[in-house]
């Protein structure tokens, strides 16, 4: 069960971390359009 909770809590982290891997680069672009 602990493995399981392991697995559960790391898919959850690097889902966490690919939001905001995107929302930065969203983010960046945003900022270029904003001030070319």
């Amino acid at each position: 069960l602990r493995v399981l909770a392991a697995d559960y809590a790391l898919n959850h982290l690097d889902a966490d971390l690919r939001w905001i891997d995107t929302t930065l680069q969203r983010i960046t672009q945003l900022a270029k359009e904003i001030r070319p």
